[in-house]
């Protein structure tokens, strides 16, 4: 009986503990940045609104490499056999989702202060670049919502996209792009030699072209056409619309320009990431 006991306690499995649990909460670093700007360039002193203009292009190129190299890079990964539990434990779910409050919280006190007469030009383009910092991570949001099963995920995930109008990724993605990555089939997987701005017109409107072809394809093995109402894509876009009608009745035209700058920055701080990871 001792015998059996010991050999039990040998081969039980040891309990995996992430022991960068709490670090998950970073990835809600970027909202927050912009949300302590726009608080920093409304209450804080007349002298320091400049700076807090630039926390965008300061937090893009200098804040976030730097807490990138001091945390320096992470070699372990979870073990196969914890995976599961890991996918069960709803804290990490709770974290992606807890950057989509946090998301429309910049957006909103962003075009508010856009909207102010007293805000210059200059002032207008650079929180176009802070709020495109947002919405450009939060495409990465996006992402993993686009891999969960259900439909509420998925919804939360054209609610990410909205602010860029981005809303194809979220079915080329998972159905087009993992299918075909690193082929020269995926319009997502950049060339040997092509340069980004060679890359960045053919994966936006190839991307865009490819997730049509997808949900086309989907509906018409449910004898149904593209115009159908279970057209995911037309879920997205009336979301978007839905988005930027409601920001354009609280905040007016004039935030129009900045909406433009914010979504250009965020497709492209995306797509980047989408070139140097997938190049040749």
């Amino acid at each position: 009986m001792n015998a059996i006991t010991q050999v039990d306690k040998i081969t039980e499995p040891v309990k995996f503990t992430d022991k960068k649990r709490k670090l998950w909460l970073l990835g809600l670093v970027v909202p927050n940045i912009a949300n302590a700007t726009f608080l920093g360039y409304e209450f804080g002193p007349k002298i320091t609104k400049k700076l807090f203009t630039y926390m965008g292009p300061l937090a893009l190129h200098i804040i976030i490499p730097a807490i990138d190299k001091y945390m320096g890079e992470d070699p372990e990964n979870p073990p196969e056999e914890a995976v599961t539990d890991l996918e069960d434990d709803p804290y990490y779910a709770r974290v992606v989702k807890l950057f989509i409050p946090l998301q429309i919280i910049a957006n909103l006190y962003g075009n508010y202060l856009v909207s102010q007469k007293a805000v210059s030009l200059e002032e207008r383009i650079l929180f176009g670049h802070i709020l495109g910092l947002v919405n450009g991570v939060a495409i990465n949001t996006a992402h993993e919502l686009s891999h969960k099963s259900g439909k509420l995920e998925h919804y939360l995930s054209h609610l990410c996209l909205a602010p860029t109008g981005y809303n194809h990724f979220r079915i080329e993605h998972p159905y087009g792009h993992h299918r075909r990555v690193a082929t020269p089939e995926d319009p997502a997987s950049s060339q040997l030699g092509e340069s980004f701005w060679q890359f960045w017109p053919r994966t936006v409107t190839g991307s865009f072209k490819s997730a049509i072809e997808i949900e086309t394809r989907r509906l018409g093995r449910k004898g149904k056409t593209f115009w159908s109402l279970e057209n995911e894509l037309f879920h997205g876009w009336t979301i978007t619309a839905a988005y930027h009608m409601f920001m354009l009745k609280l905040f007016g035209a004039g935030i129009i320009p900045t909406q433009l700058i914010q979504s250009c920055c965020g497709i492209t701080l995306f797509e980047v990431v989408n070139y140097m990871e997938h190049y040749g």
